[in-house]
């Protein structure tokens, strides 16, 4: 019975200083009174925390503001030492392999780029690239937290596991462990497509939305029987829906099964039968339909109606609020995302008709501003639940 009391008493130690800590980073400067009325928690545990806090430099005191009319001190507030830890983010895309990092507020502080040959093993080129992070910036390293990492394709959240990626060819590639035994660091790793959602509704929180549909569209290798590679990503209430097995934000084995058929059948075969099999791309579709290709327009025009009809069922069933389509390659004398999006409004029920459609504003940039998001929420937690990885 001590043992378990001692645990609990330790859990619920972690949690506090999590909640402090947290309300501290949402508030600049705020006063110990303040966290006090905020938590709930009495002055002479925000004392003891905050010695734990002020002793491992995760926060700082300062003195803000002017002295009461009595004289004496100026106020003493807290601010997080963000310059103290360091966040990893790790994006093993198709042709380039992105790393950043920034300090506990996201500041970016370096970042680094290694080539993908198509094919290679995932494992190396994620141990190459944390090499080149740890002799170049050795200090920083040493006191990074939290290493997120990026892949297209089925992910296994809960294991850590890349279950299948298409393009690269990758099965069942364990990740999380070997990576975070290797490095002692804290690994996680997400589908892509989820990543890059959760970093362009951060974008948008001006509006207040908490539920977005979410599509990241690439093209497959011209040898291969899919057009497109497809990820999708569900928010709910600001959160990722992950499902049951831990396996949301892959669907482009749904989508292709739609896409061999018709017109976008009858103009792969009519690049394969010409022999210009490296023209079977998006990239090339959408160039030609742009320049008034009548098979090409039909095919483009087929994909986006079987997106878009896709898309009003997904939301008919969820109703998540928003939706958002990042195409890329795309092309200025045919958008297909805005075709997406009229086909649509056609499919989608009448009921549904306020569900907005979202502008990518990050684009490619969006996979890494995710997953800095989602290694700050590592830190800063307040669910009184869980506990920051500071602490662990």
């Amino acid at each position: 019975m001590t043992h378990i009391h001692k645990m609990n008493t330790e859990i619920s130690s972690r949690i506090n200083r999590s909640l402090v800590l947290s309300l501290i980073h949402e508030n600049p400067l705020i006063s110990r009174a303040q966290l006090s009325v905020l938590t709930g928690l009495d002055r002479s545990t925000i004392t003891h925390i905050l010695k734990y806090l002020l002793d491992e430099k995760i926060v700082r005191e300062t003195e803000k503001g002017k002295a009461s009319s009595r004289g004496g001190r100026r106020p003493i507030s807290l601010e997080v030492q963000y310059d103290g830890r360091f966040l990893l983010a790790i994006e093993a895309g198709t042709e380039n392999c992105d790393a950043v990092m920034v300090n506990l507020r996201g500041d970016e502080i370096r970042r680094w780029r290694r080539k993908i040959r198509r094919g290679e093993p995932l494992l190396d080129i994620l141990r190459d690239i944390i090499h080149k992070i740890e002799t170049t910036a050795r200090k920083e390293f040493k006191n990074s937290i939290v290493i997120g990492i990026s892949s297209p394709g089925i992910i296994d959240v809960e294991k850590g596991v890349v279950r299948f990626c298409d393009y690269h060819q990758w099965r069942d590639v364990d990740v999380v462990t070997p990576i975070g035994k290797k490095y002692r660091k804290f690994v996680f790793i997400e589908n892509d497509a989820n990543a890059a959602a959760v970093g362009e509704l951060s974008q948008h929180a001006e509006s207040n939305n908490r539920g977005l549909l979410y599509l990241l569209i690439r093209e497959s290798p011209p040898e291969s029987e899919q057009i497109l590679g497809v990820g999708g990503a569900i928010i709910f209430n600001g959160s990722l829906w992950h499902g049951t097995n831990f396996f949301a934000g892959e669907v482009s084995d749904t989508l292709n099964s739609l896409f061999l058929t018709g017109m976008i059948k009858k103009w792969r075969d009519k690049m394969s039968r010409t022999h210009e099999m490296k023209k079977r791309t998006l990239g090339y579709l959408l160039e030609s339909a742009a320049n008034n290709n009548p098979d090409s327009r039909a095919a483009a025009d087929e994909i986006a109606s079987h997106l878009g009809k896709f898309m009003g069922e997904v939301v008919a069933f969820l109703d998540p609020g928003c939706v958002m389509i990042y195409i890329n390659p795309s092309h200025d004398g045919y958008d297909m995302a805005a075709r997406i999006e009229e086909y649509f409004y056609k499919h989608i029920p009448a009921g549904f008709g306020t569900t907005r459609f979202l502008a990518p504003r990050l684009k490619e940039r969006a996979i890494i501003k995710g997953l800095i998001s989602l290694t700050q929420e590592k830190i800063f937690v307040r669910d009184g639940i869980h506990s920051s990885l500071l602490f662990k």
